[in-house]
């Protein structure tokens, strides 16, 4: 009776273990795009070489029209530069999609996101290998060119009232491409998956569980004084859109006063940001609307905070003193991990 005994049981542990559910199974690529930014692209479901090809694709064809910067092609924006104060150009519906969503944001962010401050991005070059801290006068020089208002679209046409202006659309496109993005695998037949360009982060569905149904994603909120990777908590998210913006992306040190300056511009003066904020995350179903009014980080947190009320988005602030502000309907899905920072009420 024992062996008897001890083959059945054998029997059902192998039925229960061959009954099991399986882990669904997922894959993830990554490749760089717009010069130097990583794009991944995790999927639950069978490897498909083909799907991540047209991921990537598509967000070339992005960068194609609409960056500024040196490349082996000539986009939309910089035939916009070379005829500023000269003659409307023609441009494609994307280029068209994005300037108007920017001159709509601009207006409603008090200016923070302004889509006219190429001339003084270049100036500073902190996205290039060779920034540097320009001279006052330079600045003041260039500020008249930072003018939304000398942005003139029309039908298909775009125009820059003034010699020397520069659209610099890196505030908003990285938002736009994960919105395209995700259109593209949902039409695809993709029911869950995440999108990360270079920080831009686009949940699709939710995440599978073993036993059938979905669980919301967890996306991490990146820690501003730590090496990337390192969070300050979680984001629980489906289907919506997470992007971040904060002082730490980019930066450099200045070798004549030892300062440390960020990418991050005020419009207004033509300097990096140095308000107490280091990062603000938006949470929303529009990556384009995520990633411009997370330039509400030039304005501050009692006014940044102000703006994202008046269009009800719903927002993370992060200062300079470890301190974390949550918008109130995104306090139930935030989770705070790091001992070192503590939950503050609103201002």
């Amino acid at each position: 009776m024992p062996k008897i005994l001890a083959a059945l049981m054998s029997l059902l542990l192998l039925i229960t273990s061959c009954s099991s559910p399986k882990p669904p199974q997922s894959w993830s690529r990554t490749d760089v795009v717009f010069g130097d930014i990583p794009a991944s692209l995790t999927v639950y479901g069978p490897e498909d070489d083909a799907l991540f090809d047209g991921y990537i694709d598509l967000l070339n064809t992005v960068d194609k029209e609409m960056s500024m910067w040196n490349r082996p092609y000539v986009t939309d924006v910089m035939r916009m530069a070379a005829a500023a104060g000269k003659n409307p150009v023609e441009v494609s519906a994307d280029t068209t999609t994005v300037l108007t969503r920017a001159l709509q944001i601009s207006a409603l962010t008090e200016g923070a996101l302004d889509v006219a401050i190429g001339p003084i991005v270049k100036l500073w070059g902190v996205a290039t290998d060779h920034p540097e801290v320009p001279p006052e006068a330079q600045i003041k020089a260039l500020l008249p060119l930072i003018s939304p208002r000398d942005i003139v679209l029309k039908g298909t046409t775009a125009y820059l009232r003034k010699p020397g202006m520069i659209v610099d659309v890196g505030g908003i496109a990285k938002g736009f491409a994960a919105d395209k993005a995700r259109d593209y695998l949902i039409a695809e037949g993709v029911k869950s998956a995440i999108v990360d360009i270079g920080g831009n982060v686009y949940v699709i569905g939710g995440k599978p569980k073993a036993k059938g149904g979905f669980d919301p994603w967890r996306i991490g909120i990146q820690d501003p004084f730590q090496p990337r990777g390192n969070i300050i908590g979680t984001v629980s998210a489906t289907s919506t859109s997470i992007v971040t913006s904060g002082v730490y992306e980019r930066k450099f040190k200045d070798p004549k006063s030892g300062k440390t300056y960020t990418h991050i511009l005020n419009p207004k003066t033509g300097w990096p940001i140095d308000n107490g904020v280091v990062s603000v995350t938006i949470v929303n179903t529009s990556s384009t609307d995520c990633d411009g009014f997370c330039k509400v980080i030039v304005l501050g947190l009692k006014e940044g905070l102000k703006v994202l009320q008046e269009n009800h988005l719903e927002g993370i602030f992060v200062t300079a003193d470890k301190k974390v502000y949550i918008t109130p309907q995104l306090e139930k899905n935030f989770h705070l991990t790091a001992s070192d920072y503590q939950l503050a009420d609103l201002p």
